[in-house]
């Protein structure tokens, strides 16, 4: 009994010598959670807190507080009562552990995270914003990356990339973005197919590298046709509010206009529609100019 005293007590003075660092966390998801009346064992795995060293410091990291978002749902963040212990002793690392795992363990999942969809959920406009101090996480995805971000398939490496990301970046907060597959999800149309998520392979992306000038961007133009398109594709353009601005372009007379446009940061892709060959016949866009210039 004396000698798991001293050890337990050994423990504390250890963790007291480090700084601690809080740091929000939010996962983030796309869709809802199905078939799961208790949290997911990948929470506790990811929000376990854990010591860290940062060149010569060394820090326990306190992800807290602990908040959930729906993006197919709304923006907002709605926060967990997983830290309802944090008053009830010291916040060592040892001590937060336990009382996280026995949270996850015995908690019915927030409710939030079950609520059907009520929108179309935009990751990539999600990733855009949060790159910084995002990271990916899914158990079902074939791919290795989305949007150019690495995909984390287990807990233990987002967790070694969350303590480079710290000790590089110190960020304000985390966000893991929670998806269930990275791959193009296409559905059977009769002879076509649907796609939400093109992922990381945005055809339009060379025409708004503004490293290139106008006449190499214009000149990539047949070459993506060719790759992506079929010989009478059209674009539909959308506005934010997601009404439509112009029906029906054909696919190189859009191109030939956005290799132009300087204001142009990126092009969000709701949907697109594919024939038997995997060439897109029409796809549905949302521009995204920078206006402050």
């Amino acid at each position: 009994m004396k000698i798991a005293y001293f050890i337990l007590l050994t423990l504390i003075m250890i963790s007291c010598n480090n700084q601690q660092e809080f740091i929000p966390i939010t996962f983030v998801f796309e869709k809802p959670l199905h078939n799961q009346t208790k949290y997911p064992p990948y929470f506790y795995s990811i929000a376990e807190p854990f010591t860290t060293k940062c060149g010569e410091d060394k820090f326990d990291i306190l992800l807290k507080p602990i908040a959930v978002s729906r993006l197919d749902i709304s923006n907002k963040e709605v926060a967990t009562n997983a830290w309802y212990f944090e008053g009830m002793g010291e916040n060592t690392v040892e001590f937060s552990k336990n009382w996280l795992s026995q949270y996850f363990k015995d908690t019915t999942v927030n409710a939030f995270l079950l609520e059907p969809t009520i929108r179309e959920a935009s990751v990539e406009q999600f990733l855009f914003k949060n790159k910084e101090s995002c990271l990916i996480y899914s158990e079902d995805s074939p791919e290795p990356t989305l949007y150019d971000l690495p995909v984390y398939s287990k807990p233990q490496p987002l967790k070694k990339a969350m303590e480079e990301l710290i000790c590089k970046k110190h960020p304000e907060n985390i966000y893991v973005l929670i998806v269930s597959d990275t791959k193009l999800s296409l559905t059977d149309t009769g002879g076509s197919a649907v796609a939400g998520n093109l992922g990381s392979d945005n055809p339009f992306q060379p025409l708004i590298d503004h490293s290139k000038s106008d006449e190499e961007r214009l000149a990539e133009i047949d070459g993506i046709i060719t790759k992506y398109f079929t010989s009478t594709a059209t674009v539909t353009e959308y506005g934010s509010n997601k009404t439509i601005v112009e029906p029906a372009m054909p696919a190189r007379d859009y191109m030939n206009k956005i290799a132009l446009f300087r204001t142009l940061e990126r092009i969000e892709i709701m949907e697109a529609e594919k024939d038997n060959s995997g060439k897109i016949w029409n796809i549905k866009v949302i521009e995204h100019h920078n206006t402050t210039n």
